[in-house]
């Protein structure tokens, strides 16, 4: 299947379509992926430039996109990898390959609003929304396992970190607030 065929396919087929990626190898999904975010980027870049950007432009506009590319590169490996623990927890049956397919094919529709998000802001929340659905069709097909699972493949990582961050961050002010308190005391 070739580049345009996945785009397609992912975007109005998605299950079909991750039916026919079950066998794929998984470099296939990494060369669609960076091909796919390279394009995104670059895109995004020019319309950052044409119409402004809505990322603080406090980092360099030349550097920013960069930046992004490998922030969203690296980002997926490490997002893979933790949708993944949670996918054996839920029972899922499909190797890091399958949880990596699933998490980047069904990412396409959030580059695509990177690339053209400073002219159609409106519709992001629309965007992210289909990128969501195709991830949990994703990691359905590819683990074999129901769709509410797959969402709490995707949705219980959030909260998990979420809630850990809020205790480190609670930690981290109790501890300022009460060395204020012994420094006000002395």
């Amino acid at each position: 299947m070739n580049f345009l065929e996945k785009l397609k396919g992912v975007l109005l087929s998605p299950t079909a379509f991750f039916e026919s990626v079950r066998d794929e190898v998984g470099s296939e999904a990494l060369k669609y992926y960076v091909v796919f975010l390279t394009v995104g980027i670059i895109f995004f870049g020019i319309s950052a430039y044409f119409f402004g950007s809505t990322f603080p432009l406090a980092v360099n506009p030349v550097l920013l996109p960069v930046l992004m590319w490998v922030g969203l590169f690296v980002g997926l490996f490490i997002g893979a990898a933790i949708v993944h623990l949670f996918a054996r927890l839920f029972g899922g049956k499909g190797d890091y390959s399958q949880t990596y397919k699933a998490l980047a094919y069904g990412l396409t529709p959030n580059i695509l609003l990177l690339a053209v998000n400073n002219v159609f802001q409106l519709v992001s929340p629309l965007i992210g929304l289909w990128s969501l659905i195709l991830q949990v069709i994703g990691l359905a097909k590819l683990h074999e396992v129901s769709y509410l699972r797959a969402l709490a493949m995707l949705i219980v990582p959030g909260i998990v970190i979420g809630l850990i961050l809020s205790v480190i961050v609670s930690i981290i002010f109790s501890l300022i607030f009460l060395a204020m308190l012994s420094a006000i005391a002395h």
